[in-house]
């Protein structure tokens, strides 16, 4: 019963690893190979605006169904200065890559809020304003060395994304080594190096009935083929 625990353990730890492994390359890995060329600067709001349009999205709230939300749209410009010591006047600023992905294209909007519930998204993209929305207000940000269009505020480091590949894989790795250890080292009776596993209480039970009751079967059918001067001989040896 304990090495059906170890195996369900080994098994269970390794679908974890690789879940993680998946949800973390698609949330931070992946994000992290496109941005990992970015510097970082300090960006200075030179203008901010709110625009006369809401931004439709679709949100996942429980995983199985899909909704439809809007959150209003905001254009914060900022300048920075890169390696070189040149300016970069009023590029655009996005909170994060995902939004840059979305808006590049599109309105061009420094945030991104999806929820179900509107009014959150309408509180979220205030306090973005807020904060960063102020002409003049500084703060930590990352530009493109080969596009200085556009800055973002926050971004995948490398110690994030080591660390979203090192803890899954490690669960993934050590959940495979119990099933491999399990598949190698124990037959499908039980046995390990010769010697047999102690199976659980009822079990047990049913295998020594199992085992007394062949006994006596075969005890049965050898005394059936003695001939009568054998069998007389063995009940007189018997009864002393």
């Amino acid at each position: 019963m304990r090495i059906n625990y170890c195996l369900g353990f080994g098994i269970i730890l390794a679908l974890i690893g690789a879940s993680l492994l998946v949800a973390f390359g698609l949330l931070y890995v992946k994000p992290y190979v496109y941005i990992r060329h970015m510097e970082q600067s300090v960006c200075v709001t030179s203008h901010s605006e709110y625009a006369n349009e809401f931004v439709k999205c679709t949100c996942t709230t429980d995983g199985s169904s899909s909704c439809l939300s809007q959150y209003p749209c905001i254009k914060v410009l900022v300048n920075f200065s890169v390696e070189n010591g040149e300016s970069v006047i009023n590029a655009t600023l996005y909170d994060s890559y995902e939004t840059y992905t979305l808006q590049k294209n599109a309105l061009q909007c420094s945030y991104h809020r999806c929820d179900r519930i509107t009014v959150y998204n309408h509180q979220a993209v205030g306090s973005f304003f807020e904060i960063y929305g102020s002409t003049g207000v500084s703060f930590s940000c990352y530009y493109d060395p080969y596009d200085h269009s556009y800055a973002i505020l926050e971004v995948v480091t490398m110690s994030t994304a080591i660390h979203c590949i090192f803890w899954p894989v490690i669960s993934l790795i050590s959940g495979l080594t119990i099933v491999l250890v399990f598949v190698f080292c124990y037959d499908g009776k039980g046995h390990r190096e010769g010697r047999q596993l102690q199976f659980p209480s009822i079990e047990r039970r049913l295998a020594q009935i199992t085992v007394r009751t062949a006994a006596q079967s075969g005890e049965s059918s050898h005394s059936e083929k003695l001939v009568p001067s054998q069998r007389c001989i063995s009940e007189t040896n018997d009864l002393n």
